[in-house]
């Protein structure tokens, strides 16, 4: 029984130290069916250095990799389709690690006609290989202005590499740590 209880307690903190997380899209802030779009995340220290962006349409597990090897510490990316993508709701972003595990999903998320207002500017910052895919998606970097009701494509942190999300990973760690230390002492 203590050897489960410490197992549950490892678990937990392994989950909470893997804390990337997407930001955008989102259910409340979806994509146009045309032009460039922002993908944003937060990540701590304890994420892995890259890993892959996926899209999966709607009521579709499939996931059409859109880049490779993308620099976690960048914060955003700028996805520029080579056609426009179908209007519908549902659409998801998953983050994939080397393994082929799933680090982090985004919200699902509508995609409605219009064209997007993200301009975006070619940067190797947020990659170290270029892919192109059957989805006719070609690579872009970090790096966008943005107006409109479009997101920002820069990491609100003001130090590199950082984001409130380290700064709450280090404590929330050691209140669960402490939680299940106490509930093996009980």
């Amino acid at each position: 029984m203590i050897a489960l209880k410490a197992l549950l307690t490892f678990s937990l903190v392994s989950a909470v130290a893997q804390a990337i997380q997407i930001t955008v899209p989102s259910n409340s802030s979806g994509w146009q069916t045309s032009g460039a779009q922002v993908i944003q995340w937060t990540s701590v220290s304890t994420d892995p250095a890259n890993f892959t962006i996926t899209l999966s349409p709607p009521n579709d597990s499939t996931k059409t990799p859109i880049q490779a090897n993308v620099n976690t510490s960048s914060g955003s990316y700028i996805y520029e389709p080579l056609r426009d993508i179908s209007a519908g709701d549902g659409y998801r972003i998953s983050f994939q690690a080397a393994d082929g595990g799933i680090l982090a999903q985004s919200d699902q998320f509508a995609v409605t006609t219009g064209t997007s207002t993200v301009s975006a500017t070619r940067s190797r910052s947020a990659m170290s290989t270029p892919t192109t895919t059957d989805s006719g998606s070609r690579p872009s970097g970090t790096g966008a202005s943005a107006s409109g009701s479009s997101a920002a494509a820069s990491p609100s942190s003001s130090q590199p590499g950082t984001s409130a999300a380290d700064h709450l990973a280090i404590p929330s760690v050691l209140l669960l740590f402490v939680g299940g230390m106490m509930s093996l002492m009980a």
